[in-house]
């Protein structure tokens, strides 16, 4: 589940993992999703992973799950599942934020008279 009251600090997590995506995402350039991630699991959150990368670099991403499942011990596929999960949660909250863009009114301009 994707908690966003912080958008400069998106919060995930699951049975196993709490990720944290610092800094937030950007909302445009939707070819990318660069992000700074913050990896615990939450039987030992004194251990984090911090990588940085675009979630939709598919060699990146590898990297993250080996790197990870190495260092917190858990299994690879657990991890992508999760990394997947938040993708696809990343990816609705972004599509949600441009539509809120899009549809907010429009800033009314003001006339002023000379005098």
């Amino acid at each position: 589940m994707l908690h966003t009251t912080n958008p400069n600090q998106l919060e995930y997590e699951n049975q196993i993992l709490q990720i944290s995506v610092l800094g937030g995402i950007r909302i445009d350039g939707l070819d990318r999703m660069r992000v700074t991630l913050k990896i615990r699991a939450k039987e030992a959150e004194q251990i984090a992973i911090r990588h940085n990368l675009d979630l939709y670099n598919d060699t990146q991403v590898e990297k993250l799950i080996r790197k990870t499942a190495t260092k917190l011990e858990i299994g690879s596929s657990v991890i992508e599942a999760s990394l997947n999960e938040l993708i696809e949660e990343l990816e609705k909250y972004r599509l949600n934020q441009l539509e809120n863009q899009n549809t907010k009114p429009e800033n009314q301009t003001t006339h002023r008279t000379a005098i």
